[in-house]
């Protein structure tokens, strides 16, 4: 996991990451969320430990973390799918359609 630093949080591994996160309130973890957002480790650790929590503020922080994933996975998927039809490999025809086409 990234090393992550806010005031008196460090996050270096994944338990130390639970455990710190455990410690905080929900302020200081929308700051963690605000600050790494574009951070996918610390966004993982972040939704890991909201799942544990359900003031209504917990679970809107939650909502939030789980869309920029989701944004962010999507955004790798069509980013593979956009990588392999540019290489050519979206578009290779199998035996039987070569067949078919005379080629």
């Amino acid at each position: 996991m990234a090393n992550l630093d806010r005031g008196n949080i460090a996050i270096g591994t994944a338990a130390a990451a639970n455990d710190s996160l455990m410690a905080c309130d929900i302020a200081q973890l929308e700051d963690l969320f605000a600050a790494f957002r574009e951070d996918i480790e610390a966004l993982r650790g972040l939704q890991y430990e909201l799942r544990y929590r359900y003031s209504p503020n917990a679970l809107a922080l939650l909502k939030q973390v789980q869309d920029v994933l989701d944004a962010r996975e999507q955004a790798c998927a069509r980013s593979r799918l956009d990588r392999a039809y540019s290489n050519g490999s979206g578009h290779e025809r199998g035996p039987d359609q070569q067949a078919r086409s005379g080629v």
